[in-house]
């Protein structure tokens, strides 16, 4: 049933806060089922017009005592607005007429149990002098506004749960942008390097060719930069320049050796 789904929800949930408002509520709905047997028992015991001693009367003050225990724990756990909800809705009348009728249980009952013990009888006729309809009726509209609290507890937690996961999605949302944003950025630099070097490298390459295929020594490579590369480059270009210079010495050497001839 849902009182005992309540906690295993509870132990699932990483939130402080949302655990906190659903033990609150957990305390409030055990207090309210409570109150529905307080009801059921109080019920039966005003239409016999007695108590049976000690069973009944000592389930009646349990009853009494759990309802009085978790709603102390739900005050004290519950939100401001909860609380102040709480009281308005079962304060007056509505917790006036059962109070009192607790009290008259409480009183006569008292004196039967006296009479019990004296006289030895299990069940004492107390007259109680109420009618179990109005027992019902009082008790059934403190249950009627427990369950109005009830709603709006539940209804708190349901926004609370939804903020939390609207609030949960939007980071991750924001982490897997920013997540692809790096992967994009990476990709992007690493691209930008392999052509800053790939670029030049293929210049020196085409280069090469170029003196190769033509023998052209004048030809240079083009030199950008401070790095390895540009420095290959111009070593190329300072070989190129050198053998362009011995290339050229050899020549005029042979014109001279020609003319003193």
């Amino acid at each position: 049933d849902l009182l005992g789904l309540v906690p295993l929800i509870s132990e699932q949930i990483n939130s402080k806060e949302i655990y906190r408002r659903i033990y609150s509520y957990q305390m409030f709905l055990d207090a309210k089922e409570h109150a529905g047997r307080e009801r059921a028992l109080m019920a039966t015991v005003f239409t016999a017009n007695r108590v049976e001693l000690p069973e009944q009367y000592q389930m009646f003050l349990d009853l009494i005592s759990a309802q009085k225990e978790h709603l102390e724990i739900f005050d004290e756990t519950a939100s401001d607005e909860e609380r102040a909800f709480y009281k308005n809705k079962l304060s007056g009348p509505i917790t006036d007429e059962v109070e009192a009728l607790r009290k008259v249980v409480n009183d006569k009952t008292g004196a039967a149990y006296t009479a019990r013990k004296q006289a030895g009888d299990k069940a004492q006729e107390v007259g109680f002098g109420v009618e179990p309809t109005r027992w019902f009726a009082a008790a059934t509209a403190r249950i009627n506004a427990m369950k109005e609290v009830e709603n709006m507890v539940a209804a708190n937690i349901r926004k609370k749960a939804a903020d939390i996961a609207a609030k949960s999605r939007a980071e991750m949302f924001a982490g897997i942008v920013f997540g692809v944003a790096v992967v994009l950025a990476t990709v992007l630099l690493g691209a930008w390097i392999v052509r800053s070097i790939s670029g030049p490298l293929a210049a020196l390459h085409e280069t090469i060719v170029l003196v190769q295929s033509s023998n052209d020594l004048t030809q240079r490579a083009t030199v950008s930069g401070k790095d390895e590369i540009a420095q290959a480059g111009e070593a190329f270009n300072l070989l190129m320049g050198g053998l362009q210079g011995i290339i050229r010495n050899v020549s005029e050497s042979a014109d001279r050796v020609r003319r003193s001839a």
